[in-house]
């Protein structure tokens, strides 16, 4: 721990027990939750990639992945999360690199079918990350996704006093985004 902005022990205490409330290998922790939305989506893609993402999706996100595309040429198809036949034709249709979901979604609390969403997802060779500020740690572990992305402001503090952002995962998709 020779710098603090890369890594220090509370902040490394933070992550660990954010990682095991979720039921995974790592945590990397941020200065917010768009903070950390926009960290796996530019560490987890690249130009030409194609990023499965939904109209329930939160704001700030949604407008991340429209800028990625301008910006960076990371394509999009943008569904309803209840669209399970445009789900599966889009990734029989396309290779995805993405699928980027949220459940409970922010602020529409539509309910996705992870299970489906993930099976999809994984049946075609796309890595799942899912905004799951809503739900708590406590929630969703127990389906293959392979990212969490968390905003720390809204569960884990309550009380909008304090910001944060995590991103748990695989310790290698971890180390791939620090």
């Amino acid at each position: 721990f020779t710098y603090t902005r890369r890594a220090n022990p509370t902040t490394r205490q933070l992550e660990r027990l954010l990682a095991e409330l979720q039921g995974r290998d790592d945590c990397i922790v941020f200065g917010s939750g768009v903070a950390a939305v926009a960290a796996s989506l530019l560490a987890l893609t690249r130009a030409g990639d194609h990023v499965l993402c939904f109209v329930e999706t939160y704001g700030p996100s949604r407008q991340l992945l429209q800028g990625l595309r301008g910006r960076f040429g990371v394509l999009h198809t943008m569904l309803t999360i209840e669209d399970d036949a445009g789900i599966e034709r889009v990734l029989a249709e396309r290779p995805t690199r993405l699928v980027f979901f949220e459940s409970p979604t922010n602020p529409l609390t539509r309910i996705a079918d992870l299970a489906a969403i993930t099976r999809a997802a994984h049946a075609h060779g796309a890595l799942t990350v899912l905004d799951n500020t809503f739900a708590g740690f406590h929630n969703h572990g127990q389906y293959g996704i392979d990212v969490f992305v968390h905003s720390l402001t809204k569960y884990a503090a309550g009380h909008g006093d304090v910001m944060g952002g995590a991103v748990i995962a695989s310790t290698a998709l971890v180390r791939e985004m620090r």
